[in-house]
């Protein structure tokens, strides 16, 4: 018997990110971009941080290196404590796809932009090399090709890879279009769902969910996203039965790819950056559409002062999902009052500190409420009061109260405490399919003054991006 070596594949080239520069700073999302005279790099000049790869010097015979140092233009770099700047070179012509400019908000040059560099890999050989180089979560990804981050892009009409969408200041390193795109393929995200991954991470850097904070935290917060809209049913998600579990790719792909990108683009590694003591599975992804309620009943994006005719994705950092049973009533009374009881339980971290989460209403839970004449307003109500908690309740569960702390966990007038921060803490969604009688509660991972959830609309293919004039956009962490 004569054995045969199996045939190699070709090789598969691969698109591989760029971290931010040690030092360097970035532009906000819709800072226009200032563009002087530009000088290409001498190939001996600057050592460039591929994610996951050690330095690379551009002067080495490295194909890889060669493509980076004939790709990147610049004005001015600050790296390991030394400066490059134009007057350094002479007379070197930019590269024809020279992107990595500067933008001068209040004077300032800064570095705006990460590029992208190929690294030619065989096809057999793509996963096992990512996950040696801590590029996945764990599970296998889909190879980011030139061919499939261009279809990425294009299904978001993005015309300027390099756009940045969000910035962390404290980690000294934002997410551009390219990277989320990248992130996106890995994560198997069809080009369509594309806009929605967007929005999300739009959502993600609003100062007010605190992403550095979620993304470093004990707590192992997942990146938990409801879509309200019509594009969610365009792109397949689902809403019904299952919608928190396995076999939608919409859903998965598209709560994947967050993490990816606070993974490889943001530096959110378990154990280094990412403290979490233990995670759940919805850190990987935590993702789901909701289901249109009943009349009088209005969608979410609706509620969040959207038309009905957008798109809309917020994003909360929460908790793992639990599921509430109420089979044996039909009174929404008494099944939002048992809710209430899971929600303020004394060993979750918010009980009587303000908090917040994903109240989702199953079919037959939210017929209830709707055939008793209950707004949703009503609803959020009950399940507020509800939640109080007495002090002696939290005593007698061997939790006591927190003193001189953050938290304001003084006892009203009438000895109870609020778990929630407010109402308007409840997400009211509705969502799942029929079944015996089911709803879930998503508690959030903190209390909401740690971080608050975040809403955007997905742009439409084609709108343009906020004109921000000619001296761009200033935003706080860019003020003198």
């Amino acid at each position: 018997m004569i054995s045969t070596i199996p045939k190699r594949s070709a090789p598969t080239r691969l698109r591989v990110l760029l971290l931010n520069t040690p030092g360097s700073r970035e532009c906000h999302p819709v800072c226009r971009i200032w563009e002087s005279q530009r000088h290409t790099i001498e190939t001996h000049t600057l050592d460039v941080l591929i994610s996951g790869i050690d330095a690379i010097q551009t002067g080495d015979q490295n194909s890889t290196s060669s493509q980076v140092a004939s790709q990147l233009s610049f004005d001015r770099i600050e790296h390991g404590g030394a400066v490059w700047n134009s007057s350094m070179h002479t007379g070197a012509e930019p590269a024809t796809n020279a992107g990595r400019v500067f933008c001068q908000p209040n004077g300032r040059l800064m570095y705006c932009g990460v590029m992208g560099a190929l690294l030619e890999l065989e096809s057999d050989d793509v996963n096992e090399e990512f996950f040696d180089r801590g590029w996945t979560d764990g599970l296998p990804v889909v190879p980011p090709t030139p061919e499939r981050l261009a279809a990425m892009l294009a299904a978001a009409n993005v015309d300027d890879p390099e756009m940045l969408i969000g910035f962390l200041a404290v980690r000294d390193r934002g997410v551009n279009l390219e990277q989320a795109a990248v992130n996106a393929v890995m994560a198997g995200c069809r080009p369509e769902s594309f806009p929605i991954v967007v929005a999300a991470l739009e959502a993600m850097f609003d100062p007010a969910f605190n992403l550095n904070t979620v993304l470093t935290s004990t707590g192992g917060a997942a990146l938990s996203l409801v879509v309200s809209g019509p594009l969610a049913a365009e792109v397949g998600m689902n809403g019904r039965h299952n919608c928190l579990g396995h076999g939608n790719r919409a859903n998965l792909t598209i709560g994947r790819a967050l993490r990816l990108v606070a993974t490889n683009a943001l530096g959110s590694v378990p154990g280094v950056s990412d403290a979490s003591s233990f995670g759940h599975p919805g850190k990987i992804s935590q993702c789901f559409a909701e289901d249109p309620p009943p009349a009088p009943w209005e969608p979410l994006s609706v509620r969040l002062g959207y038309s009905a005719d957008d798109t809309v994705v917020t994003v909360v950092a929460a908790e793992a999902p639990h599921q509430l049973a109420q089979q044996l009533t039909g009174d929404p009374e008494e099944i939002l009052r048992s809710f209430a009881h899971s929600v303020r339980h004394p060993t979750w971290f918010s009980t009587g500190k303000g908090g917040h989460g994903v109240l989702i209403l199953g079919p037959e839970h939210t017929s209830f409420c709707v055939a008793a004449g209950m707004s949703q307003e009503d609803v959020r109500e009950h399940i507020f009061e509800a939640a109080r908690i007495d002090a002696a309740e939290l005593n007698a569960a061997g939790v006591g109260l927190e003193v001189d702390s953050q938290h304001d966990m003084t006892p009203a007038a009438d000895g109870k405490i609020d778990t929630l921060a407010s109402p308007d803490s409840v997400l009211l969604v509705t969502a799942g399919g029929e079944g015996a009688g089911w709803s879930a509660w998503i508690p959030g991972w903190a209390p909401e003054r740690h971080s608050h959830r975040a809403s955007r609309r997905v742009r439409p293919t084609g709108e343009a991006l906020p004109d921000c004039g000619p001296d761009g956009c200033i935003v706080p962490w860019m003020q003198s």
